[in-house]
């Protein structure tokens, strides 16, 4: 990572932190969204993705010690949404008004699993059986959410409609498990070939969402018709799926499937300024899953997409008087400060991983 980027992607991670995380405890860190209100799940798994992005670029360097404990105290920091193995969507004082959401437990299982993945392949210190049993807790939540006639994992327990952010990211996180506990030795794989069949299913459901260009439509409504609105995160996690099922499997059409996603998105995304124009967060998911793609084939696929847009935040998007990115009409998710910001911090970094660590994003 040169000095520059390295230098851009630190001061949009100390605008983040000074703005939007909080100490709790001496060993907690919580996010919240400017002043006077907590942040949800969501926008705390992504902040968390992006201190995980931070430790691992910043190794080896003088910030690596605090970068590393940022991210263990944003860890720890989640027992505030923890109920048993799962999580909530709010750190609400009752229970009762705690929502459930599978797409938030499934983001924060899959920083769980990626840290596992890191551990045992020597990257960061600390025993993987941890993050792995956590995952694993989370996955029995996401499972029990698929509907089985079509695949797809519900949005909420107790919601109407299965959503590709919720059911990408379960199957996706069902196969890194089987792919960490392969990895670990010792572990019992009894339960590996129902994984894989809940991952496929998930696919399946994928499949079903995609549209005559190939793109992933955003959920599927209770009366059975699919709302068609697409966002660059499921093409993402779609096609990280696919590469995952291929990698897991040695399955030729998945990664065939991967590949055509990959190109539709692209295509899509490198008209005008649709990309631009989504929320960073979502932007920042799909960029990592079009790296995790290159780094599998070793090609240049969507880097060019990639550094432009990373090129545009910094000469029209970020705002020098607040080191957030607000100007030039980027995109922007409603009800969050926090969330765009991580997502941008992520992609600085992780655009900047060895390759070699670039395979175990999720």
């Amino acid at each position: 990572m040169s000095n520059e980027a390295r230098g851009q992607a630190e001061a949009d991670w100390k605008a983040l932190a000074n703005r939007c995380i909080q100490a709790k405890r001496p060993n907690e860190l919580v996010v919240r969204e400017g002043v006077g209100r907590a942040a949800s799940a969501w926008p705390t798994s992504q902040v968390i993705s992006a201190a995980l992005g931070r430790a691992v670029a910043q190794l080896g360097t003088a910030k690596a010690d605090d970068a590393g404990d940022d991210f263990l105290r944003l860890d720890a920091g989640l027992r505030h949404f923890q109920t048993g193995s799962i999580f909530t969507e709010s750190r609400s004082w009752s229970v009762r008004r705690r929502p459930v959401f599978y797409d938030d437990n499934a983001w924060i299982a899959l920083n769980f699993i990626q840290v596992a993945l890191l551990q045992l392949h020597g990257v960061l210190p600390g025993d993987p059986m941890s993050n792995i049993v956590r995952a694993r807790g989370v996955l029995a939540l996401l499972v029990s959410g698929q509907d089985t006639r079509d695949g797809g994992v519900s949005w909420k327990v107790g919601g109407d409609t299965r959503n590709a952010c919720s059911t990408a990211p379960s199957g996706l996180l069902a196969l890194r498990i089987v792919e960490a506990e392969r990895n670990h030795g010792g572990l019992p794989q009894s339960d590996h070939a129902q994984l894989i069949a809940f991952a496929q299913r998930c696919a399946g459901f994928i499949d079903l969402l995609r549209d005559s260009r190939g793109l992933i439509a955003d959920h599927l409504r209770p009366d059975g018709q699919i709302e068609p609105s697409i966002y660059s995160y499921n093409q993402g996690t779609g096609l990280g799926l696919s590469l995952q099922l291929h990698r897991v499997t040695h399955d030729e059409v998945s990664l065939q499937s991967a590949r055509l996603a990959a190109a539709a998105s692209i295509e899509y995304y490198s008209d005008g300024d649709r990309l631009w124009r989504e929320s960073p967060a979502f932007v920042a998911i799909f960029l990592r899953h079009l790296a995790v793609l290159r780094a599998y084939e070793g090609s240049d696929t969507g880097l060019e997409l990639t550094d432009r847009w990373l090129d545009r935040l910094t000469t029209q998007g970020l705002d020098p008087a607040t080191g957030f990115y607000s100007r030039g009409g980027i995109g922007r998710y409603d009800g969050s400060v926090s969330l765009d910001q991580a997502g941008i911090v992520a992609a600085r970094y992780t655009n900047r991983w060895p390759a070699g660590l670039v395979r175990f994003l999720c």
